[in-house]
């Protein structure tokens, strides 16, 4: 990340995250480094991630453990349907 802060880079983008501890780690050397960050998370089809932790919890715990420094979060590899539940059940 400070090889990218030399540059005129204007922000690093973070894509298929699979779980917090990976996002938090990247998060902090991006920040460490002065960029802004973009997250990206990939779920399975039932809106989960990978490890089993539901997008909400894991965008919370990530939002405490770095006091949400990502300018916003995406999702990324999965169909728009993969998110129709946790959407609608109008979870966090």
């Amino acid at each position: 990340m400070e090889a990218f802060a030399g540059t005129e880079a204007g922000s690093v983008q973070v894509y298929t995250l699979t779980n917090t501890p990976e996002a938090i780690g990247i998060s902090r050397a991006v920040e460490r480094a002065g960029l802004p960050v973009v997250l990206s998370f990939t779920v399975e089809t039932d809106g989960v991630l990978p490890g089993g932790k539901r997008l909400g919890a894991a965008i919370t715990e990530f939002d405490d453990a770095t006091g949400g420094y990502p300018d916003y979060y995406m999702v990324k590899c999965a169909h728009p349907l993969n998110l129709s539940g946790p959407l609608r059940s109008g979870e966090p």
